[in-house]
């Protein structure tokens, strides 16, 4: 294999060495993850995986950033932020719709829900809200997040509070983003997807089975997605909430590959890399 030589200042290593810990990665492992995402994605002709927008591995290792980021703000409960007096919100109860406005957006939240339920297979309570401009979503940005902050146009949508999904109407995105039409549903399904693991699994979870899972419901796997499927199928769905579940209290990447191995009986590190080698050849 051969030897690259890549010289970063201080701030990018921090930023590297942060996102490392989150998913349980030496700062040698997460470099070469970065650069082997890139690839896979060139490879196959897909978009840069989800990343925050002020990220700087984006800006550094990647051209093109998509729509698919989701802000996972606070977990503390408030009332529901009003970003404009026209916003419609959609109450559900146990996978109910018991409150809405257009029949369309309440067809569209069901055919999501249908999808993200029968994954999960359990019934949960949240609200969808959809906005008509960016400027609103920026004030929902800004509220969960208190300090000003603007989104970048290839955001449409993320899920604040745990149980709270924002995101722009589908008949806004011709003029608010330059995502196509066709990305609204499975954004939609995206962010419900995260919000079962939200209500189901109430800690924090390592950001690929976060993103992992939403990818794989909403059929826009990326390499999070593929890698999360491939645990699936080799294990079995219920092996895989079995693993999640016993990550509660997890801190530390030991932590998590000692959970690991005594949950799939399998070492993390090396079914990950014979993973990604394969799937880059």
């Amino acid at each position: 294999m051969p030897n690259i030589t890549i010289s970063i200042d201080d701030d990018v290593k921090k930023v590297i060495s942060k996102r490392a810990d989150k998913n349980f990665l030496t700062l040698r492992e997460q470099i070469e993850d970065i650069i082997r995402q890139s690839a896979i994605r060139t490879k196959s002709g897909s978009a840069v995986a989800n990343s925050k927008v002020d990220d700087r591995l984006v800006e550094i290792f990647s051209r093109n950033p998509r729509s698919k980021t989701s802000a996972k703000i606070t977990k503390s409960k408030s009332k529901l932020f009003k970003a404009s007096k026209s916003q419609e919100e959609i109450i559900i109860k146990q996978n109910k719709v018991i409150h809405y406005q257009s029949k369309k957006n309440k067809k569209l939240v069901e055919k999501a829900l249908k999808k993200a339920g029968n994954f999960f297979n359990k019934k949960i309570d949240f609200q969808v809200v959809f906005l008509d401009t960016r400027k609103e979503l920026d004030k929902a940005y800004s509220y969960y997040l208190k300090k000003s902050y603007k989104t970048q146009d290839y955001l449409i949508s993320s899920t604040f509070n745990s149980d709270s999904v924002y995101i722009l109407s589908e008949s806004a995105l011709a003029k608010e983003s330059p995502q196509k039409k066709r990305s609204f549903f499975p954004s939609l399904v995206y962010e419900i997807s995260q919000v079962y693991l939200n209500k189901l699994f109430k800690f924090s979870l390592p950001n690929w089975i976060y993103r992992g899972i939403p990818q794989i419901i909403s059929e826009q796997k990326e390499i999070d997605g593929k890698f999360t499927e491939f645990l699936i199928e080799t294990y079995g769905k219920g092996n895989l909430f079995y693993l999640i579940s016993s990550l509660k209290g997890w801190k530390t990447r030991e932590d998590f590959t000692r959970v690991f191995k005594r949950v799939l009986g399998e070492d993390f590190d090396l079914i990950w890399r014979k993973w990604s080698e394969k799937v880059t050849r």
